[in-house]
């Protein structure tokens, strides 16, 4: 054990004795001086009365951590929420203040700051590692016994780490021991709030520990699986019945245990039952995890959370693996998982290299970087991809419901898997989540009962309108951050047949992909979005059935070779030309067919001028961002921002009279250009007074000092911030490994 060798036993007892010697320590944590378990209760207090001798020269080292640990633990809310637990943090704290005040203990490692004593633990370990130190760590949590151990065992140190017992000794177990404890606890935290980080941390040492130590998990039984009949030979399944009335309230239901990486489960399907392995855990979400399954490339399992199982749930899965629903690019639950007798999942085909769409072309730089290639017509494919697959569903009286990104992924064929089935809404089953950003107006604020295929028609709509937009929302750019008052409102950013909100103005790079949709997908989109649009109203909403056609018939049209190049672009570098304009290479990069010329005029007087080069070589506005001819420009601004900018008040001319801005840019140029003086107050009428807006500044200060102010007092309490210790890390730790 300590020494390198390794037991048969589970466990090993250790005089800690032979770490009071040479160059060896004993650091305490705060689980050890927290036992309560009977064997271990009292275990530090009895190793320091054996110890005492050798303590006086080499005493504990507990971190300030520890302590500070010990002294959040009573505090009146820790003592409202568990008093037995507060009662023997003081004890612990009053111990540790005994055994420091008689030199049997040092708290001189670390800092006031420091709440988190495990991370210590590790750099501590590390570094004696490197100063050929070797310390025993007192601690009854497995996550650090792990760490000390393996990293030990990489840099060839006798690094320990047990439980004291309640006898003055110190327990520490074998590697396989470790092992399946260190596996149990990571089932524990898999789906814990806030256990995140060490769960992370221990799959990082289990994942190493059996090469490191020679020791694996205890084989799992394979049961004998009866296989089903190919998939190809399945009769097509039957659709589900309509939705008509809501199911009873949904009710959890109480789970005693969930399965975890390495368990093995059951698994159960129409004709076929059997065993399965969980392998490792691929994602976690609010509703469950998914794993991999040993054996199964092709399959993964969704065990839920705990209190994320439900009648509804079960109902709904148990009813959908029934239906044996096996469609393409779709994840349906496929078998009901049991644990221990208790329905706690399901399995599901595995969407093969694919990713959400969030993390792919929902992000132009990955867009970029992932599909170098692409062009419109690609992610047009994807939009067909997505839409013909939500048709299928819809087929089968299915509405997905929680249409969101992060449920949509992106195969290497340009195909759309939609995953995370379970939630949707089948025979009164309702699906209880969904994103705001997907919700139709009408619904926004929570779903009440069972949605409508309209309601879903506005989540397809958006969904389509963010891939042909790289992940731009419909109401961005609508003048808030409020998502739900965005939608409700109806304000699209973007215009169509001249129709468009005058204050609202999109990015210029996305008035440029905007402008390079085919006429009848702008017409849909528009009108689905814009609050005056024909099929905002839920009864007109477009169908899935008419976005296949609409953008089946946008692909058609960009194979024509008339095609303006640009509508290729995933991001197109000008507008669309307009017909008749003549489409021509840049005079100073070349690049071919990036210029469009524009019309001025109209009717018999229209004529078309050409841009001296294109929009990536000609200067920009500084105001609006688009491209101009040099001579155009004026301080940087284009004519109609600076006829903008001339209406607009400076604000940094102030009325001397009421102290707010008065003047408009235009008329500060009129003075300067007549050479007269640049008034420094609002205009007086014909009478001489002011507008009503103009209120002298001592009269409104006047009334606003009704209000008693008040100087914030000092408490007297502020404590200062601790001196930083002048010692770095490595210092501090080599001082107590020499006992100065």
């Amino acid at each position: 054990m300590a020494d390198g060798s390794e037991s048969t036993l589970d466990v090993q007892m250790l005089d800690p004795r032979e770490y009071l010697t040479g160059n060896r320590r004993i650091v305490v944590d705060t689980s050890a001086l927290l036992e309560s378990r009977e064997g271990y209760a009292g275990g530090v207090p009895q190793l320091v009365m054996n110890c005492a001798e050798k303590l006086e020269k080499n005493p504990l080292v507990i971190p300030k951590a520890v302590l500070n640990e010990l002294t959040n633990q009573t505090s009146p809310w820790r003592v409202r929420k568990d008093p037995e637990l507060a009662k023997r943090a003081k004890q612990a704290k009053d111990l540790v203040e005994d055994l420091v005040s008689d030199g049997f203990a040092t708290t001189d490692f670390g800092g006031f700051k420091d709440f988190d004593a495990d991370p210590e633990f590790t750099t501590i370990a590390r570094v004696a590692s490197e100063m050929g130190w070797e310390v025993l760590f007192l601690t009854a949590d497995i996550t650090v016994k792990l760490e000390v151990r393996l990293l030990g065992k990489r840099e060839d140190s006798s690094h320990a780490a047990g439980a004291a017992t309640s006898d003055g000794l110190v327990e520490v177990e074998n590697p396989a021991f470790m092992l399946a404890k260190g596996m149990s606890k990571k089932r524990l935290l898999a789906d814990k709030p806030g256990k995140a980080d060490e769960y992370d941390r221990l799959s990082g040492v289990l994942k190493e520990w059996p090469s490191a130590f020679g020791v694996h998990p205890k084989p799992k039984r394979t049961a004998q699986v009866r296989r089903a009949s190919s998939r190809r030979r399945e009769a097509p399944a039957t659709p589900f019945a309509p939705s008509t009335a809501l199911r009873p309230p949904d009710e959890a239901l109480a789970v005693r245990s969930f399965p975890g990486e390495g368990d093995e489960a059951s698994f159960e399907r129409p004709g076929v039952s059997g065993h399965l392995v969980l392998g490792e855990r691929i994602s976690r979400g609010k509703e469950g995890s998914v794993y991999e399954i040993e054996e199964e490339p092709h399959l993964v399992a969704k065990i839920f959370k705990k209190g994320k199982v439900t009648t509804h749930r079960k109902q709904k899965v148990e009813l959908m693996v029934q239906h044996k629903v096996w469609l393409a690019g779709i994840c349906f639950p496929e078998s009901t998982v049991s644990f221990e007798g208790e329905f706690v999942g399901f399995t599901m085909r595995r969407a093969q290299d694919a990713h959400v769409l969030n993390d792919t072309i929902f992000i132009p730089q990955e867009l970029d970087r992932l599909y170098p290639g692409w062009t419109r017509r690609d992610l047009i494919d994807v939009c067909l991809s997505f839409l013909k697959r939500v048709k299928s569903l819809h087929d089968l009286n299915i509405l997905i419901g929680d249409i969101n990104p992060n449920n949509v992924m992106l195969g290497n064929q340009k195909d759309a898997w939609i995953i995370d089935i379970d939630s949707v809404q089948i025979e009164g089953y309702p699906c209880p989540v969904g994103w705001d950003e997907f919700t139709a107006p009408e619904i926004l604020g929570g779903v009440q009962g069972l949605r409508s295929i309209e309601h879903e028609y506005f989540a397809v709509a958006v969904m389509l309108f963010m891939i042909m937009m790289t992940g731009t929302f419909p109401y961005e750019n609508s003048g808030s951050d409020d998502t739900i008052q965005n939608i409700k409102s109806g304000l699209f950013p973007y215009g169509f047949e001249g129709k468009s909100e005058r204050d609202l103005q999109p990015p210029l790079r996305w008035l440029y992909v905007w402008s390079h949709l085919s006429y009848q997908l702008k017409g849909l989109f528009w009108n689905s979005f814009h609050r005056d649009g024909s099929r905002y109203q839920p009864a007109q909403r477009v169908t899935v059935e008419e976005w296949i056609s609409a953008f089946e018939d946008f692909k058609k049209n960009l194979n024509n070779r008339y095609v303006d190049p640009q509508s290729l672009e995933i991001f197109p570098i000008r507008r669309k030309a307009e017909g008749g304009a003549k489409l021509l290479g840049c005079p100073q990069c070349g690049r071919q067919k990036s210029i469009a010329q524009y019309s001025v005029g109209d009717g018999p007087d229209k004529e078309f001028r050409t841009p001296s080069a294109c929009n990536e070589c000609l200067p920009h506005c500084q105001s609006c961002g688009e491209a101009r001819e040099p001579e155009s420009l004026e301080a940087g601004l284009c004519w109609s921002c600076r006829s903008a900018r001339r209406e607009s008040l400076d604000p940094t001319r102030l009325c001397e009279r009421c102290g707010k801005p008065f003047i408009t840019h235009g008329n500060v140029e009129w003075h300067e250009r007549n050479h007269i003086s640049i008034p420094t107050t609002h205009k007086t009428g014909p009478r001489g007074t002011y507008p009503a807006e103009c209120v002298p500044k001592s009269a409104a200060k006047a009334s606003t000092t009704t209000r008693p102010t008040t100087t914030p007092k000092s408490t007297g309490t502020t404590r200062r911030a601790p001196t930083t210790p002048s010692e770095t890390l490595g210092q501090r730790i080599a001082r107590w490994f020499k006992n100065l």
